[in-house]
């Protein structure tokens, strides 16, 4: 999208779609559902960009696109988030080193 009102829409839908989860992730830490440490910003705006993907799998997919199947994936996704979340505790999730990425070219 490199048409500058285009780009300007996407921002402002991705930015508003992530506005109302992180308000819905608060509201669940607000009510002892979540625990404290869930950063509701970042789940929100991780989420948001999985759906987006999934929006891209649909164009890639065409006819043989099933909504079922694409439902279940997010489902398992967030039962991941879900899972991690009754942990009083924030889980350990290792640093990885930065590594240099592009798809236009290939390394071994």
């Amino acid at each position: 999208a490199d048409e500058p009102a285009t780009r300007e829409m996407l921002r402002r839908r991705r930015e508003q779609l992530a506005m109302a989860g992180e308000f819905l992730i608060q509201e669940g830490i607000a009510r002892g559902e979540l625990p404290h440490w869930v950063n509701a910003g970042a789940v929100a705006r991780a989420y948001v960009a999985l759906l987006d993907g999934m929006l891209l799998v649909r164009a890639e997919q065409g006819d043989a696109f099933r909504r079922e199947d694409a439902e279940a994936e997010a489902r398992e996704v967030l039962t991941l988030i879900l899972a991690a979340a009754a942990s009083e505790t924030r889980p350990a999730v290792p640093d990885v080193p930065a590594r240099p990425f592009s798809i236009l070219t290939t390394t071994s």
